[in-house]
């Protein structure tokens, strides 16, 4: 996200970071990592991309893409006769995180702010939604963009263009891929709702839902070994027409149905938008931060005097019901983020305007919060002893924990996170087909197929008869 002056005005200008969270808070934790320089303004003055209001997502090779960006304020006395409201960048931008190199690619046709961007079963990305560089901006982008990733990190991809689409026209659309290989599209309003078949590159009708989410939740629910097809929307506030407070409904389908439809799911406690919804190990999910919905003083970062939004909700998915937990410090709100790590912990950030200073302007600076789910509570965890660092598909391998912690029951692989505005195609769980136990070792075969789980790196756990998972180690689908 873009740095505040004293005052509270945003610099265009992108800001990168890499946290090691082995050495927490200490000296060195933290280090820069800013995008490369472009001149964005055309005035001979290159500043680092802007690339915050950008989509992200992981590749097949465990670089991170990023695609677009802000190209301007429109409040900038420079720029404000030409454009009215924001407007994208068409660059794209590659981090490897081994060498902690950046690299740019070739750029979109147009530029896209706010766009969503999903990885497919062959390990292109798919491109959508989000305003183009056209003044005088707030121009919808209403065409396909498609990444198709090097083979190796540092490499140069291919973008190609699928041209205009009927659907998509939006900022930061909902979208998760399916076990067919295909995409759903779900939101943020009810007429952003279809399928999209890679193949033939066509699109199909899907029931709507009810009111529109803006600031949701989008969750692929965790699955057997087979993927799963449900989906879930959490949270979010209706049109944004005037103030909207947030919802405490959630909304599931079911599209593997002959007859697909949306029916409520589980309310939450506390109503909530532009929170994040992180996949846990043990099949549970956990709702962080969020908002009360759209404040016409405020925007998206209205907050309750209660901060009754700070409380994290943990759904079980035995009982099917959300649970309250313990409060975060600070409200986390419009542009926070959240998600899980490789111990089972949950990082939570942001955002850039709580806590507000002392005279009430936005932050100038901000703090991250962790949270310890319940299964680290309850008891020994497994240790991974013996893994295989790359699995292909369908294929058996066998995982060894130490003998002095409890037995490994299950296993499951959790793609890592890539979450923003309250987006995060990325994040999935598979279960591991479990072929056999005996003491220590859990035999077990990896997913079916790419659509199941596309190529890349995930975190892979181990759980006992508790649920209790080990710290993950990561494996790589190819």
């Amino acid at each position: 996200y873009p740095d505040r002056a004293q005052n509270g005005a945003i610099t265009n200008e992108g800001r990168a970071s890499v946290w090691n969270p082995r050495l927490g808070t200490r000296p060195g934790a933290f280090h820069k990592v800013p995008p490369p320089k472009i001149d964005v303004n055309g005035d001979g003055h290159p500043v680092p991309a802007p690339i915050w209001c950008a989509g992200e997502s992981h590749l097949p090779n465990g670089d991170i893409l990023v695609t677009g960006g802000n190209l301007v304020n429109p409040t900038d006395s420079n720029r404000g006769q030409i454009y009215t409201d924001y407007a994208g960048i068409p660059n794209v931008f590659t981090f490897d995180p081994w060498t902690e190199t950046w690299t740019q690619q070739q750029s979109l046709e147009a530029g896209r702010w706010y766009p969503t961007q999903i990885e497919l079963a062959d390990g292109t990305t798919d491109i959508l939604g989000g305003y183009t560089d056209q003044a005088p901006g707030a121009i919808f982008n209403q065409t396909l963009d498609m990444f198709k990733a090097p083979r190796s990190p540092l490499g140069q991809g291919r973008v190609t263009s699928g041209g205009p689409q009927p659907y998509a026209q939006t900022l930061f659309p909902r979208l998760e891929l399916l076990p067919n290989g295909s995409v759903i599209m779900a939101g943020p309003t009810p007429l952003d709702t279809a399928t999209f078949d890679p193949k033939t590159q066509g699109w199909s009708d899907y029931p709507d839902f009810g009111d529109a989410r803006n600031g949701s939740n989008i969750i692929l629910e965790p699955g057997g070994y087979q993927g799963s097809w449900r989906i879930s929307l959490i949270g979010g506030y209706g049109w944004n027409q005037g103030d909207k407070g947030a919802f405490r409904t959630t909304e599931t389908t079911l599209a593997s149905s002959a007859s697909p439809s949306w029916t409520p799911g589980p309310k939450l406690n506390v109503q909530r938008a532009w929170e994040n919804t992180i996949l846990l190990p043990d099949g549970s999910k956990v709702a962080v931060g969020g908002g009360t919905g759209y404040n016409h003083l405020v925007g998206n970062y209205a907050t309750s005097p209660s901060a009754r939004q700070r409380q994290v909700e943990v759904y079980d998915p035995v009982r099917h019901v959300w649970r309250l937990g313990p409060p975060e410090v600070e409200d986390r709100t419009y542009h926070s983020t959240a998600l899980l790590l490789p111990d089972g912990r949950v990082w939570s950030a942001g955002d850039d305007v709580h806590p507000r200073q002392a005279d009430g302007n936005p932050s100038t600076s901000d703090t991250a919060e962790i949270y310890s789910p319940p299964y680290l509570f309850r008891g020994a965890r497994p240790a991974i002893s013996r893994f295989p660092s790359t699995l292909g598909y369908k294929q058996t391998a066998t995982l060894r924990t130490g003998h002095s912690g409890p037995d490994p029951e299950s296993a499951v692989l959790i793609s890592p996170a890539a979450a923003t505005h309250s987006v995060d195609t990325s994040q999935r769980y598979v279960k591991l087909k479990v072929l056999g136990a005996a003491g220590n070792r859990l035999h077990v075969e990896s997913p079916p197929s790419p659509e199941v789980a596309p190529p890349g790196y995930y975190m892979l756990f181990v759980l006992d008869a508790d649920g209790v998972p080990s710290k993950a180690r990561w494996v790589q689908l190819s």
